[in-house]
């Protein structure tokens, strides 16, 4: 056999292969990097808990539960912009939202700090 031919057929196999085992496999792969990134440290106590904008139903649900566990005593939330269906009054904004959802869940007014972001 010559060994050009030897070296085609194994580059196009690799060609044709690795694709196809990268899908198989690709949960597997995925799981494994994901398992990689996450740092799983034990929760500590805290200056604050700094709570991030986007999902107003469950993050401030978590944060009320921390400080309820006594590890912070103060939520920070940064204030966000407000958009243009806000202003038109269709929307609240999501940091008013947030607040109430605290309130709600039992922190005091001086338990919640916004940071007033100006953008130039």
């Amino acid at each position: 056999m010559h060994p050009l031919i030897s070296r085609k057929r194994l580059i196009l196999l690799t060609v044709i292969l690795l694709p196809v085992l990268l899908y198989v496999f690709r949960i597997r792969l995925l799981v494994g990097m994901a398992d990689f990134l996450v740092i799983h440290d034990k929760i500590e106590p805290a200056d604050i808990v700094f709570l991030l904008n986007g999902d107003t139903t469950t993050r401030p649900n978590q944060a009320a539960a921390l400080i309820h566990q006594g590890l912070a005593p103060k939520v920070v939330i940064a204030r966000v912009e407000d958009s243009k269906n806000v202003e038109l009054g269709a929307y609240p904004n999501p940091t008013d939202t947030m607040i109430v959802v605290l309130r709600k869940l039992g922190l005091e007014e001086s338990q919640i700090v916004q940071l007033l972001i100006s953008v130039f």
